[in-house]
């Protein structure tokens, strides 16, 4: 159980546990007050218990009842973006203390749970098993987003890698293989972003999330790693908030119960690159580390992020231009929109997002220019987003 050192003194520990409880033991060897550390508690004997609530009591008076707070106040917060979106506050000792629906489909969403606090993992289940109920998740169409906060970036990795593990876990058991992706964020970052969404969520009509965070992104020069794709054969697409540079110091890593794999950073293009890596598993959690990696500024700066190896569905999509019709197989990460293949330049439109003041916004897999007539597109190079109302 996770528990919190209030004091120590002449050898002696006071921890606070999850339940409310202090209890005072044998301090151990590096233990500082304020730290949080797993601590296996033995269950008092009945005989006993009289006297540790009258502790307990006692030492609310001595040390402050600020400490009570400490139960009802959020610092983590994990999104939850399936389209509904919600998020989960959690507090020092890593329980659901609330929940809040983030556009309009996450508060209907909530509004169905039997409870909206306890203990992390079923909290986090409660939304998932809602959202496969309600046929937001499906086998067909599968697609999870966490988002991590914490001031703390090493208890933000914990969680990362925890929720991520878990949640493939819940939607395992119920027969889904889904295409999941964390990220993490600093805590002031991820509060400027909140706010902004909530701002924008205001307009009455029902926004979808992932669209907003990309919005927002473009506002902030702070760079984190966004999101982590998994193409297979231990190929990733990272995308990085912002635009980046690096050198002969920059450098891949891929770990796995730390155990550390080198991988090569084969191609860089404005905010986005390519890792590739040996000896990947597929369904494994793993961590991908980057170092030497520099910002706008040239500042260094070591980011990571956990992903999943796990590509996405293999689909069949139809085209019909006219003249030709037929079917294309095609790889599709994002679950999105269909990939629509033109017979004649391969072509593909590789996700569609609509945004909410009526444009759609349609990523190709090469880059494209319109040639006068509006129905052919000439091919240029690779990657290319275009809008159109």
């Amino acid at each position: 159980m996770n528990v919190l050192i209030m004091k120590i003194q002449d050898n002696k520990a006071v921890l606070l546990d999850a339940e409310g409880q202090f209890r005072t033991v044998q301090a151990g060897k590096d233990w500082e007050p304020g730290m949080e550390i797993e601590y296996n508690v033995v269950q008092p004997k009945a005989r006993r218990v009289v006297r540790l609530v009258a502790a307990a009591a006692t030492l609310v008076l001595l040390l402050g009842a600020g400490y009570i707070g400490m139960f009802q106040t959020p610092v983590s917060y994990v999104d939850v973006s399936i389209n509904p979106s919600v998020r989960i506050k959690l507090n020092t000792f890593s329980n659901a203390i609330g929940m809040e629906g983030i556009n309009n489909d996450g508060r209907a969403l909530i509004a169905k749970l039997e409870s909206r606090s306890g203990e992390m993992h079923s909290a986090l289940k409660g939304v998932l098993v809602e959202a496969i109920n309600e046929g937001y998740i499906t086998p067909e169409k599968a697609g999870v987003q966490l988002t991590i906060s914490n001031k703390d970036s090493t208890r933000a990795m914990a969680l990362e890698r925890d929720l991520l593990e878990y949640t493939d876990g819940v939607l395992t058991e119920k027969g889904i293989k889904a295409e999941l992706n964390t990220k993490k964020m600093p805590l002031e970052e991820y509060n400027r972003m909140s706010a902004y969404i909530s701002q924008q969520s205001q307009t009455g009509s029902d926004q979808d999330v992932k669209k907003l965070e990309k919005e927002w992104q473009t506002q902030t020069s702070s760079l984190w790693m966004e999101e982590i794709e998994y193409m297979g054969g231990g190929k990733m697409e990272v995308e990085l908030t912002g635009q980046y540079t690096v050198d002969a110091n920059s450098k891949a890593e891929i770990v796995l119960d730390s155990v550390r794999k080198s991988a090569e950073i084969k191609r860089t293009d404005d905010d986005e690159m390519v890792v590739q890596a040996q000896g990947l598993e597929d369904d494994k959690i793993y961590v991908l580390e980057l170092s030497g990696i520099m910002d706008s500024s040239g500042k260094p700066l070591s980011l990571s992020g956990s992903f999943l190896a796990r590509k996405g569905k293999e689909t069949h999509t139809i085209y019909d231009d006219g003249e030709n019709r037929g079917e294309h197989k095609n790889e599709v990460v994002h679950q999105g929109g269909n990939a629509v293949p033109s017979p004649e330049s391969d072509v593909l439109i590789t996700e569609i997002d609509y945004e909410h003041n009526g444009t759609l916004e349609l990523d190709f897999n090469k880059r494209i220019e319109w040639s006068g007539d509006e129905k052919s597109p000439r091919w240029i190079n690779p990657a290319n987003a275009l809008k159109a109302r």
